[in-house]
């Protein structure tokens, strides 16, 4: 008895150590990078949730998120960014899980994708361009159903009646609780019998397709009988979607396909050796990763940009103000990461966008949109440019950065009234900032 005592303690303290080194890290991005993470109700739901992803048995020994850690930790010594450090300070426990305890499931990097700011990011990325697609389709399923509507941007008119499409009615929030639960009913079923990463595959992308059929079911309904955003059925039809449309059908589908498959009885919980040299290699290469990055970052911050009445923010930022607007100059930053454009930073301030439109104003793509909070109301145009271009895409941009090594700076003007915000637009357009100012080109 005493023999058997000993082991249990022993086997406890060695799994105390195991855990500390896990999370070493995590521990350490977050010191690194306090702000990266932005704690959100549906980052703490993802959080909270992630145990459930983790199989409770054992299966098959596996180094899949070795390999996918090691090709994270190349990754971003080649290209360094903090989504990469983030990213491998994940996988890193995650290896440890799966080489120890045999547990690998394949759907946990979309639970991971869900925590990271990168979804965040994705979201603000795609809302413009998703709200602009589901207006058009909307419209085009109205329009074959006999009734008469028009479309602007992401502004749908029926009746002489406008529909916003915002970011609530694009589904980006149920986009995003949509994947998280297909993550948790994937993880149920991945505890009977582990799911190959194919199967999975296409279990998300049935999920996709039915969480944008369902949010244009929804956006048609609200449209035809006039739900307005105030109205508690705005809200509750969405519910009564996700739930009936989405949930329900896609755990039916999975369970139909796995129930016809062979069910493997659990594994008892074996634990294996701790694997030293995997996880010294990743380690390796996070701290490597780190300090590229600082240094990349140091550099990013560094400006040629002499703008007079301007003030330099630490984060290298120009900001230039006086009584009708505001504006604000990013510097540049490598194609590959990721840049807070006004679709991110203002509504970290507590902003949310309205009317989101493109403007062609001097051969040049430029964006535009309304700001709300509570009753204050603002207007902010954005665009990107270097001493040789000018354009409002985000994907344009980083083309022209890759093939012909150009730095962007972001440029973003906001003011109380649009009609003073055109104004400074056009002159901001037509003397071509960047190349006005940038020492280089002197």
């Amino acid at each position: 008895m005493p023999t058997t005592v000993t082991t249990a303690v022993r086997s406890k303290k060695l799994i105390s150590c195991w855990i500390t080194l896990s999370f070493l890290p995590i521990v350490v991005f977050v010191l690194n990078a306090p702000n990266y993470v932005r704690p959100t109700t549906f980052f703490w739901v993802c959080l909270l949730t992630l145990p459930l992803s983790i199989p409770g048995k054992a299966g098959k020994k596996d180094s899949r998120f070795f390999i996918m850690g090691l090709l994270a930790g190349l990754a971003t010594i080649l290209l360094p960014t903090n989504i990469g450090l983030f990213v491998l300070s994940l996988l890193v426990p995650l290896m440890i899980l799966e080489s120890t305890q045999g547990i690998a499931n394949p759907a946990i990097l979309v639970h991971i994708f869900l925590i990271s700011p990168l979804f965040s990011y994705f979201s603000s990325l795609v809302s413009f361009p998703l709200r602009w697609q589901l207006s058009q389709l909307t419209s085009t399923l109205l329009r074959f159903g006999g009734f008469d509507v028009q479309t602007k941007g992401n502004v749908v008119s029926i009746e002489g009646t406008e529909f916003l499409i915002d970011e609530a009615c694009a589904g980006l929030h149920m986009l995003g609780y949509g994947l998280l639960t297909g993550v948790l009913v994937i993880g149920y079923f991945n505890r009977n019998k582990p799911i190959s990463l194919g199967a999975t595959s296409c279990y998300f992308l049935l999920l996709i397709a039915l969480i944008l059929f369902g949010n244009v079911v929804r956006i048609a309904l609200l449209v035809v009988f006039k739900v307005m955003p105030e109205s508690w059925l705005h809200e509750g039809l969405g519910i009564v979607i996700y739930i009936l449309e989405i949930i329900v059908p896609f755990y039916l589908i999975i369970r139909f396909f796995e129930k016809r498959s062979t069910t493997i009885a659990p594994k008892e919980m074996v634990y294996r050796k701790f694997p030293v040299w995997k996880y010294i290699l990743l380690i390796m290469l996070f701290f490597i990763g780190t300090l590229r990055n600082q240094a990349k970052k140091t550099e990013s911050k560094l400006t040629t940009l002499q703008i007079p009445g301007s003030k330099v923010l630490k984060s290298g930022t120009i900001k230039i103000s006086n009584d009708d607007m505001i504006m604000f100059i990013k510097p540049p930053v490598a194609p590959y990461r990721a840049n807070h454009t006004p679709m991110v930073c203002w509504q970290g301030s507590g902003y949310e966008f309205q009317k989101i439109e493109t403007l062609a104003l001097a051969q040049s793509e430029i964006n535009i949109a309304e700001l709300t909070k509570g009753n204050d109301r603002l207007y902010t145009a954005w665009w990107f440019e270097s001493t040789e271009s000018q354009t409002g895409n985000e994907w344009e941009w980083r083309k022209m950065s890759f093939k012909e090594n150009q730095s962007f700076y972001l440029i973003n003007i906001t003011s109380d009234c649009k009609s003073k915000l055109m104004s400074h637009l056009n002159e901001m357009i037509e003397q071509k900032t960047i190349r006005k100012y940038d020492d280089r080109t002197h």
